[in-house]
């Protein structure tokens, strides 16, 4: 025998899917009225979401391969927005298109390692081959890390002119300084097929002065130094710019986050220094077994050791043919504890300027 209809509306159940539907029509009526859509609704919880909780979040994550992937799958996702919103979710694209340059990122430090180990072995066709590839994966990465920068100026305005003007943007701020560096940087190594203009660089230097040195681990004067070594005639008179690399580091092993020990060891590589080369890589070594990491920043931390374990592996693979191993971070060989050779390495494209 069937409930009647006083006994259904005292059901607990019944009672809370009324009401839900009751919320969901005076929702969705709401929105007729004032011109909203679901869309742009739900447009603008992607975006805020995103900022607000993804990035942090992801940010306390160690899976840089995971975080790329997430966001190759969320960037698109994410910019469609902008059709139904009433401006494109900028902020959030920041920190999901530099993921995504990352994957080829990584893809192109493989070609490298590939071309070096195929150079080592005497096999000049598949040296050129995997050389082509990278060039190709570089342009990938390059054309990613400027749209990122793009979406930037279009939150800030044009950087290097303005500076944030909340405390809570200075993070992608920073993220997109970053990643002017590497859109740059790897339309270079790309032969400059992604058309990445080198303007980005002195404004990335004057967008620097807009965030404390101190506060963000000296990522600010480290990105200083690698314009003043990349752009002719930009080191300020008097000032040696690996002193300040070392104050740089200092300040990021004193506040747990390392990413100024990669800007150091990609220069020391880039522009002839080998022995700071391996010092870099040394000293690296001892922070990532400290516990004075700063957990909330473990994703920067480790595309931080990524990037320096790189530089480690190129040198392995042109003295060696394999990588590094697992478990050293040195510049020496385990089984005889002999130095490797810490010539700068060779590059087929020798005219290009690093940046």
């Amino acid at each position: 025998m069937g409930l009647n209809v006083e006994q259904k509306s005292r059901h607990p159940k019944n009672a809370w899917v009324k009401s839900a539907t009751y919320v969901a029509l005076f929702g969705i009526m709401g929105c007729g009225f004032s011109a909203c859509s679901l869309g742009k609704m739900t447009g603008n919880f992607m975006s805020s979401f995103a900022t607000e909780h993804v990035l942090p979040y992801t940010m306390t994550t160690r899976d840089l391969r995971l975080a790329c992937a997430s966001g190759e799958s969320q960037a698109n996702s994410l910019l469609a927005f902008g059709r139904v919103m009433d401006a494109p979710p900028h902020l959030a694209a920041i920190g999901a298109l530099q993921s995504a340059g990352t994957c080829m990122e990584l893809a192109a430090r493989e070609a490298e390692l590939r071309r070096l180990r195929a150079t080592f072995e005497g096999r000049p066709t598949l040296a050129i081959d995997e050389h082509t590839v990278a060039k190709q994966t570089h342009a990938q990465a390059a054309t990613r890390f400027y749209a990122a920068w793009k979406h930037a100026e279009a939150v800030f305005g044009e950087i290097g002119s303005r500076c944030p003007e909340n405390a809570e943007d200075e993070l992608a701020y920073l993220l997109a300084l970053t990643s002017g560096l590497l859109a740059v940087s790897h339309d270079g190594d790309a032969r400059h097929a992604a058309g990445v203009p080198r303007e980005i660089l002195p404004q990335a230097m004057r967008g620097s002065e807009c965030l404390d040195n101190h506060k963000w681990w000296g990522v600010p004067a480290a990105i200083r130094v690698m314009v003043w070594l990349g752009v002719p005639g930009a080191l300020p008179e008097g000032v040696d710019p690996w002193a300040v690399l070392a104050d740089s580091t200092a300040l990021g092993d004193a506040a747990g986050v390392y990413v100024a020990r990669a800007f150091a060891a990609q220069a020391a590589n880039a522009y002839g220094q080998p022995q700071l080369l391996c010092s870099q890589i040394h000293s690296f070594g001892e922070q990532l077994t400290s516990a004075n990491a700063d957990s909330r920043y473990a994703l920067l931390n480790e595309v931080a050791a990524q990037t320096v374990w790189h530089e480690l592996n190129k040198l392995w693979m042109e003295s060696k043919g394999y990588r590094a191993q697992s478990n050293t971070l040195e510049c020496y060989w385990d089984e005889t504890n002999e130095r490797i050779s810490l010539e700068p390495l060779p590059s087929p494209d020798e005219d290009e300027p690093q940046f």
